[in-house]
């Protein structure tokens, strides 16, 4: 079920591979991470009624 939703994820640009981990015995574990380009983040503070960009 997750190997599924994980390679959904690959297929669809949202994650990357992005290397191995680190092991004391065996295989060595596959890390993934969030796909720069498909996340963004805004912030808005909003003081009395001024809306500023941050």
């Amino acid at each position: 079920m997750i190997g599924k939703i994980l390679n959904d994820l690959i297929k669809e640009g949202w994650i990357v591979e992005s290397g191995y981990a680190s092991s004391t015995g065996g295989r060595r574990p596959q890390m993934f991470s969030l796909a720069q380009s498909k996340f963004y983040v805004v912030a808005v503070a909003v003081d009395q009624h001024i809306p500023r960009p941050q």
